[in-house]
């Protein structure tokens, strides 16, 4: 998981959203806990995916959804 979301970090940094920022530090918040809200995760990851896609103009968020797909088959 940690490897996926620093996948998700280093694509995000390079893309101008703040919707998108603001959910990679709820994950990154929610992963650093000792026990995982899986709840807390599955929404962060949707909401991630579905906003990457209202994006897709940019060529980096097209390699938001699979990363999201591996994270959430991890849930």
């Amino acid at each position: 998981m940690q490897e996926i979301v620093g996948k998700l970090s280093d694509i995000v940094s390079s893309i101008d959203n703040d919707d998108l920022h603001e959910t990679l530090a709820t994950i990154n918040d929610e992963i650093s806990k000792p026990n995982w809200c899986k709840k807390t995760l599955k929404m962060a990851f949707n909401a991630l995916g579905g906003i990457a896609t209202g994006i897709a103009a940019n060529i980096a968020t097209n390699q938001v959804a699979p990363l999201v797909a591996q994270a959430l088959a991890l849930l």
